[in-house]
């Protein structure tokens, strides 16, 4: 399963994320915050990846996903938006 999950690098966001990557999902992370997102995918290589995004801005979001979707090789089951 390929997921992207918003406002990863803490709290319920964070917690989404590391049960899904648990499960065995392949997981994008999404968050403003890099050492927080990288303090977390460093325990999945390979499974997690992390996007420093500010998800308040249109133009970000934008970019945000195209990249993932670029990346996951136009597969994408879930998104879940804790940001």
């Amino acid at each position: 399963m390929k997921v992207i999950v918003t406002g990863a690098s803490k709290g319920v966001g964070r917690a989404v994320a590391k049960s899904l990557l648990d499960a065995g999902a392949y997981v994008a992370v999404v968050a403003r915050t890099k050492v927080l997102l990288d303090s977390l995918i460093k325990f999945y290589p390979g499974q997690a990846f992390a996007y420093t995004y500010d998800l308040s801005d249109p133009d970000e979001i934008n970019i945000c996903f195209k990249k993932i979707i670029e990346n996951f090789r136009g597969e994408l089951d879930v998104v879940i938006h804790c940001a």
